[in-house]
């Protein structure tokens, strides 16, 4: 009984602390994603800028 208690629960503790992980990963890449977006909405806007100015 107490043994299996123990088990239990370092088995608990485990899979909260790979969910943790898991769920920080998730984060961070869609923080990656959010900032990809950003980023590209930020140079297609500078091409058509510039290609405003060096093709009238």
């Amino acid at each position: 009984m107490f043994l299996s208690k123990i088990m239990l629960q370092t088995i608990a503790k485990t899979t909260s602390a790979q969910s943790a992980i898991t769920r920080t990963v998730a984060h961070m890449l869609l923080g990656l994603n959010r900032l990809a977006m950003r980023l590209r909405l930020r140079l297609s806007r500078a091409f058509v800028v510039t290609q405003g100015i060096v093709a009238p």
